[in-house]
C-alpha cells in the first residue's frame, strides 16, 4: 500500500489489479459484472477496490461508451424552496453516477427568441437528460416539443401547465383544504383567505394563487361558510401585503377567527400587524402559513405552516429521469405525479 501513498486517493484499476494480484481485465469484469469470475477472485477485487476507495473515471466512462452522463438542470431565481428540490435532484443522480449541470433561466418573460437560446444552452454539453425547474419562465408546451425533436430525455418541476407534459407537481389546493377543515374541527367558525386568488397566465403566482385559493373555496364550501378573501396588493412585496391587510382585517364585520395566507411571507407580514394592533394569537384568530420555511417557527408565536415536499419532488424528477433513461416504459398513469403536503402545527392555530 505505502506505493501508492502518492496518489492522493486517485487509484486506477491498475492499481486494484496490483492489490487484488489478478489481472486489469479480471478487474473489469468483476467491477462490472460482466463475464465469469470466481467467488474468491470477486471477493479480493472488491475487498481491494474498497481498500482504496477506488471510484470509475466517469468522463474516461462516458467518453469510451458515447453516453453523456451529465444532465441539465434549467432553473428560474433560487430560494430555499427550489434550493432544496435541486439538491435533493442532484444527490439522486449523482448516486447512479451522473453530473448536474446548472442553467439559470430569466427568471421573467422573455421573447421567443431569448426562450430558443436558453434552449440551446441547455444542450450545447449534449447532455442525457434536462429538468426544468420552476419559476424558469420557459412555455413548458415549446421547451417539451424542443426536447422531443431531440430524443432528449426531460421532466418539468412544478410547472405552471397542467397537462400532456411529463411533470412532478406539488398538491397544494389538497393541502390548504386539510389546513382549513382542521381550523373547522378546531371550532374557528369564519375563516379568512389572504393572499391572491387570480393571475395574468405567464405570471409565476397564476398557478399557484389558483390551486391554493381553489383548495379554500371547496373546504368553506363543504364546512358551510362563506368564503371571506383578504386580498393582498403584490405592488409591494408579500410581508408589507399581509402587514398592510391586517386594516381591511379589522374592518370586518363579523372579524374572521382564522385565516389561511398564501405564502409564510405574507403570515409574517399579518402577524406584525396583529400584535401592533394589540390582537392576541391564536386566541383571538389562528394564523396558518404556506411553504413552511425556516423562518416560519422563529415567528412569535410559531407559525403554523404547510410544508412542501421538496426533498421528494427532486427525488421524483431525478427518478423519472433515471428510469427514461435505463429505456423504462412509463407507468400505467404515465410518468406525471401529484405529491401531497404536510400540514406542520405550531402555535398560531
Amino acid at each position: 500500500m505505502s506505493s501508492f501513498a502518492d496518489k492522493g486517493g486517485m487509484f486506477s484499476l491498475k492499481d486494484v489489479a496490483a492489490v487484488a494480484g489478478v489481472s486489469i481485465r479480471t478487474v473489469n469484469r468483476v467491477l462490472k459484472k460482466d463475464g465469469y469470475a470466481s467467488e474468491a477472485t470477486q471477493k479480493r477485487v472488491l475487498d481491494a477496490a474498497a481498500r482504496l476507495g477506488y471510484r470509475p473515471n466517469l468522463a474516461a466512462r462516458a467518453l469510451k461508451t458515447g453516453r453523456s452522463l451529465e444532465i441539465s438542470a434549467i432553473l428560474g431565481p433560487l430560494d430555499q424552496l427550489h434550493v432544496e428540490k435541486l439538491a435533493a435532484f442532484e444527490q439522486t443522480l449523482r448516486k447512479a453516477a451522473y453530473s448536474v449541470h446548472v442553467l439559470f433561466g430569466p427568471g421573467e418573460r422573455i421573447p421567443s427568441a431569448e426562450v430558443e437560446r436558453v434552449l440551446r444552452d441547455s444542450v450545447e454539453r449534449r447532455p442525457a437528460a434536462v429538468a426544468v425547474f420552476p419559476q424558469s419562465f420557459l412555455p413548458a408546451y415549446k421547451v417539451q416539443a424542443y426536447f422531443e425533436s431531440l430524443d432528449i430525455p426531460h421532466v418539468f418541476l412544478d410547472p405552471m401547465e397542467r397537462d400532456g407534459i411529463d411533470a412532478i407537481w406539488i398538491d397544494r389546493q389538497q393541502g390548504v383544504y386539510e389546513a382549513v377543515k382542521y381550523l373547522s374541527e378546531q371550532g374557528r367558525r369564519r375563516i379568512a383567505y389572504l393572499g391572491v386568488t387570480v393571475g395574468h397566465p405567464g405570471d409565476p403566482l397564476f398557478f399557484a394563487s389558483g390551486t391554493r385559493f381553489e383548495g379554500y373555496e371547496r373546504a368553506v364550501r363543504e364546512i358551510g361558510q362563506p368564503p371571506v378573501v383578504l386580498p393582498v396588493d403584490l405592488s409591494t412585496d408579500q410581508f408589507e401585503g399581509g402587514k398592510e391587510a391586517v386594516e381591511a382585517f379589522m374592518r370586518l364585520s363579523p372579524r374572521p377567527d382564522a385565516v389561511q395566507t398564501f405564502t409564510d411571507d405574507m403570515a409574517m407580514g399579518f402577524l406584525a400587524g396583529l400584535h401592533e394592533r394589540g390582537r392576541r394569537v391564536p386566541e383571538e384568530v389562528s394564523v396558518v402559513g404556506f411553504n413552511d420555511c425556516h423562518y416560519a417557527r422563529l415567528a412569535w408565536p410559531p407559525l403554523s405552516s404547510i410544508a412542501q415536499p421538496l426533498k421528494e419532488v427532486g427525488e421524483a424528477a431525478a427518478r423519472v429521469l433515471l428510469a427514461k433513461l435505463n429505456g423504462e416504459p412509463p407507468p400505467e398513469t404515465g410518468w406525471s405525479k401529484y405529491l401531497p403536503t404536510k400540514l406542520v402545527l405550531r402555535r398560531t392555530t
